[in-house]
């Protein structure tokens, strides 16, 4: 429950002589009153989804939808690392890791679901303009996310999603989406753009960080997104993985096969 939407970060240091915003990289926007404990949920969470796609020899890039102050970021990134130094799973290609985020305020969602949800209309988390990350931020996650994996491995894609997708998107297979960008028409957006554009591994694990924001309403959000996306006869069907925190469920992919009931 992070961030907004996703104009290529190549030169995102421009800033990096400038005192990096305060929270980069440690604090998660679920957790603000307990962070020691996000930390080790997020980092439990994340590290089972390691196990399962090293273990099984899933390779493929990991994308990131709604980055914000890049909490999350940084957890993919350190496992990444951990992970591509164990022997025994050398076998699988090092991944890079993408993030997707306009590191600006909410818009107006274009959507008529959105602008009756209790996430823009009851508690405002969600309103136009809101969820403004500090100047800079784009500039001091990329910096971190370079020093963690280096400049090959890292990328950070600044810019609503509609500006920047699908033409930004990686050509390589894809093992891991972490969808955190909160409105139903963006967690739509990036979700049918990627499956649909991108070559997606089967075993891939779909993380949806605000899957039970909205009160846990089908109508709205990430559940209505994934359901029309997925489940009403899309590429892929979704296989129940877990859930973490009170907010956030993760979800096995695989292509749907021909004539398969």
């Amino acid at each position: 429950m992070a961030s907004r939407r996703g104009v290529s970060m190549s030169s995102t240091t421009d800033h990096a002589k400038d005192a990096p915003p305060e929270g980069i990289g440690t604090e998660s926007p679920d957790y603000v009153e307990d962070p020691i404990r996000g930390q080790r949920l997020y980092d439990d969470a994340f590290r089972r989804v390691f196990e399962f796609l090293y273990s099984n020899h899933i390779a493929g890039d990991i994308l990131e939808f709604g980055t914000y102050k890049g909490f999350s970021a940084a957890l993919l990134a350190r496992l990444l690392r951990d992970f591509g130094n164990r022997p025994r799973f050398r076998v699988v290609p090092s991944r890079r890791l993408w993030c997707f985020d306009s590191f600006e305020a909410f818009p107006t969602s274009p959507s008529a679901v959105d602008h009756t949800s209790y996430e823009v209309t009851y508690t405002g988390t969600w309103a136009p303009g809101a969820g403004s990350p500090p100047p800079g931020t784009a500039a001091a996650v990329h910096e971190m996310l370079t020093g963690m994996l280096g400049s090959e491995r890292a990328r950070v894609i600044t810019g609503f999603y509609e500006q920047t997708l699908p033409k930004s998107l990686p050509r390589d297979p894809i093992a891991l989406v972490h969808l955190d960008c909160d409105l139903y028409a963006s967690s739509r957006y990036a979700l049918e753009t990627v499956l649909t554009t991108c070559d997606v591994a089967e075993g891939c694990v779909l993380l949806c960080d605000d899957y039970n924001c909205n009160r846990a309403d089908e109508n709205f959000g990430q559940r209505r997104a994934i359901r029309e996306v997925i489940d009403d006869g899309g590429q892929f069907t979704r296989t129940d993985f877990f859930s973490y925190g009170w907010n956030a469920r993760a979800f096995i992919l695989h292509r749907r096969k021909a004539g398969a009931l």
